[in-house]
């Protein structure tokens, strides 16, 4: 998938069912997330999208067949 192209599927996926979370650090610093939520089987995807962007983190959710 170029790049280009990947800009456009990302977009998509955050906005089917994407958000922004903002967790609370020691301090008053503050760690925005941009997360996306994906069945299982779009993991390939997500791992995809995240060696494309260079950071980030993918997180299962077993019980709901999920992957953030």
């Amino acid at each position: 998938m170029k790049l280009e192209n990947t800009k456009d599927y990302i977009a998509g996926l955050f906005e089917g069912d994407g958000h922004i979370s903002i967790a609370p650090t020691s301090g008053e610093q503050y760690i925005p997330r941009w997360n996306i939520t994906g069945h299982i089987k779009d993991l390939p995807a997500l791992e995809h999208i995240k060696g494309k962007l260079g950071h980030g983190f993918i997180r299962r959710k077993q019980e709901e067949n999920a992957v953030v």
